[in-house]
């Protein structure tokens, strides 16, 4: 099976390439403006400036005598400074007489800034070896006062924490599209999970309100991570649940939860609301696009079942408790050829219900791994250790299909519990559990696929293997020759060419072609979830790996005669506002604000990183940065604008750490200089800035693979 991920029409799209374009301008900007702050002070201090270059060109890329790409994409020079563009687009240098952080290079800067003492015979250096800075070319970085060069080197600091304050201005004042500190779905068995946390408005974290002015879903997460506790990691949250009107506090730890994030948190996602996004048709294969009059992109859903609705909480709800049976969806339709005044268009849609697609396996089950406080579980009795054996008389096989024989029941005449059989430790039991209405399903609401299977209607979470432990008699597992004790090591959803053309079949949703279950990074829900994108009679490639040899099995999916899928088809967008500043003054005074929360973010993740509080996995490279900014330009101009705020935040700090090579080493040799009235020996220099150099170059290093590492993730 080739492991390639298929391309969407994005790739064609010029409004994609335009997004590409700005990031590539907007990163090269900050570094423009670093390079530019010490290019200006050194000029205002009468330092000659003989190279000034965004990116770097340390070398032409060539075979043998041949160059295919020089050194520099561009070059001129003006005055007595060489201007240009380097090859190599990982930041960028001001060369000045006399200084070079090149340490092989500091005798060759100290003979060149020699102010023509051949003719006097004087000699450079004073008989205790170090150097006359009197006797310097005055033009030289070497000549200047302490002051002067404290100045130069801090300058790009200072104009990146300037710069970022204009950004965040320009971008508020622009309009500024946010999602905000509003909770919707948990993480399985996360610590939001185990608290109960439901859909709601968070209105304070610790000490920190939210709920007025500009404040993000973002802020909340951070708030979260950086304002913890750092003994017990305890988070102390204010939220207003949806629908209500008064507020609830709970405290809560934080942890890393699954392998996706390895940052401690306490596992929240943001809400999604009633509204379609802009597309032109629903998800092909479902039956929300089999509706008639069909689903729009912006539509706004108003009731589900006569049951109001306003968040995909309230949807799932009134889908739920009419599990099974049609629903009847009001919605309202925006058009753009709307005359002001006009009403907009209500219009009543009809789903029918949607089964389940499945392949005629099961995977292995392991033992209950968590419990919710005050949960059916907690109630009945079960424990973290149990293995559930049967459900109602019926062997328990299909992991996700608890939540469904809950909402089966519930839809059920009878008022009796269910009746789970339990295996614990060496004795079986029976227990009786009433399940509640779920909050969501967790082959639906996949959040991260590395995480155990949320059963809410229980209250438990059950992790789950890549290994088959049920095949189907005559199903299309079994047909294909799949058998108990396979493991599943990746997917494939098999397109045909009328479906890679359509791009709702390539960007559908959560889909995506190829599933990699290797290395434990991804379970089989996240081949479960991907099925359900399609019609019935779809072709999945299978990787099974079996007596240390692998091969690829297709099979074909098939409605499940037992299940429906609880929830219509019908993708709905996350909640959005967007904050306008009335004025510029209020523009630059939440400006500096936001670069002042950049930089004690960016203080904050250092401090934890060195605590250990957060792993290094978490550090990324150009490459990250590079697809993180592309994701915030697709939301506008004006988000971009502000992850260059953060990215010139973190270029401020992560320049002024006191590290030779660095502008903060520099300030350090600086500082010795100006309080005992003589420079650090060339010789310690020397030592110091190699070492600095090795640091850094094993950063970067290490930061290259770990967005090689996250890229290969998807693959």
């Amino acid at each position: 099976m080739e492991n390639t991920l298929l391309l969407g029409a994005g790739w064609l799209d010029p409004a994609y390439w335009w997004g590409v374009a700005q990031v590539a301008i907007g990163l090269g900007l900050v570094i423009f403006v670093h390079e530019l702050g010490h290019f200006l002070v050194a000029k205002a201090c009468g330092v000659k400036c003989e190279k000034f270059y965004v990116g770097f060109d340390f070398f032409d890329i060539k075979i043998g005598d041949l160059i295919l790409i020089p050194r520099s994409l561009v070059k001129w020079k003006w005055g007595e400074t060489e201007y240009g563009i380097g090859i190599i687009p990982l930041g960028g240098y001001v060369k000045m007489l006399g200084q070079d952080d090149n340490p092989a290079n500091m005798e060759r800067e100290v003979e060149r800034s020699k102010a023509n003492l051949e003719d006097t015979g004087e000699e450079l250096y004073e008989p205790s070896g170090l150097v006359d800075r009197s006797k310097m070319e005055p033009r030289s970085f070497l000549a200047k006062t302490v002051p002067q060069r404290m100045a130069i080197i801090s300058a790009g600091v200072v104009f990146n924490i300037l710069f970022a304050i204009l950004l965040a201005a320009i971008a508020f004042r622009s309009g500024v599209n946010y999602e905000p500190p509003m909770i919707g779905s948990v993480s399985p068995g996360g610590p939001a999970w185990e608290a109960g946390l439901p859909e709601s408005q968070v209105v304070r974290v610790g000490n920190q309100r939210m709920d007025e002015g500009y404040f993000t879903f973002m802020h909340m997460a951070e708030a979260i991570i950086f304002d913890g506790s750092e003994e017990d990691a305890l988070v102390e949250i204010e939220y207003i649940p949806t629908g209500s009107t008064e507020s609830k506090v709970a405290q809560i730890p934080t942890r890393k939860i699954g392998a996706q994030v390895k940052i401690p948190r306490i596992g929240v996602n943001p809400i999604l609301v009633a509204q379609v996004p802009d597309i032109e048709k629903m998800p092909a294969g479902r039956s929300s696009s089999l509706c008639d009059p069909p689903f729009m992109g912006g539509d706004t859903i108003l009731a589900v079942n006569d049951q109001s609705a306003d968040t995909m909480g309230q949807v799932k709800d009134a889908l739920a408790a009419n599990y099974g049976k049609p629903a009847v969806v009001l919605v309202e339709r925006s058009s753009k050829d709307l005359e002001e005044g006009q009403t907009p268009e209500k219009v009543t849609i009809t789903v029918q219900p949607d089964r389940m697609k499945v392949v005629g396996l099961d995977v292995k089950w392991k033992a209950i791994a968590a419990i919710q406080k005050g949960s059916p579980a907690e109630k009945a009795g079960l424990k973290v250790g149990d293995e559930i054996v049967s459900i109602n008389g019926k062997p328990a096989r299909n992991v996700y299909a608890l939540d469904l024989d809950s909402l089966k029941h519930l839809s059920s005449s009878t008022d009796q519990p269910m009746t789970l059989e339990v295996k614990r430790a060496d004795e079986t039991m029976t227990v009786q559990i009433t399940p509640r209405m779920p909050r969501w399903i967790s082959q639906l609401d996949r959040i991260d696929s590395t995480l155990p299977i949320g059963v809410d209607s229980l209250g438990i979470t059950i992790p789950i293997e890549n290994v088959v432990a049920y095949v189907e008699p005559d199903g299309p597992a079994a047909k294909a020759g799949i058998v108990v004790g396979d493991e599943i090591v990746g997917s494939q959803v098999l397109l045909s060419d009328e479906q890679k053309e359509d791009e709702d079949y390539v960007n559908a949703g959560s889909y995506r072609p190829y599933v990699s279950l290797r290395k434990g990074n991804l379970n089989w829900s996240d081949t479960h979830s991907n099925i359900q994108q399609f019609a019935a009679g779809q072709g999945v490639a299978l990787s099974i790996k079996r007596d240390d040899k692998t091969e690829v099995i297709e099979v074909v999916t098939r409605d499940s005669p037992d299940y429906y899928l609880p929830t219509m088809g019908v993708p709905l967008k996350t909640l959005q506002k967007t904050y306008t500043s009335t004025s510029w003054g209020e523009a630059f005074k939440l400006g500096a604000n936001q670069t002042w929360v950049d930089l004690t973010k960016v203080f904050k993740f250092l401090g934890k990183l060195v605590r250990g509080r957060i792993g290094v996995e978490n550090l990324g490279g150009p490459g990250t940065i590079f697809v993180v900014a592309t994701s915030e330009a697709s939301q506008g101009t004006s988000r971009l604008l502000l992850f260059l705020v953060l990215l010139s935040a973190n270029l401020a700090i992560i320049n002024f750490l006191p590290i030779p090579v660095l502008d903060g080493g520099h300030m350090v040799f600086l500082a010795y200089e100006g309080l005992f009235r003589k420079p650090v020996t060339e010789k310690v220099q020397v030592v110091l800035t190699y070492a600095g150099l090795l640091a850094l170059l094993a950063l970067m290093a290490f930061v290259l693979y770990q967005d090689a590492w996250r890229i290969s993730k998807l693959f």
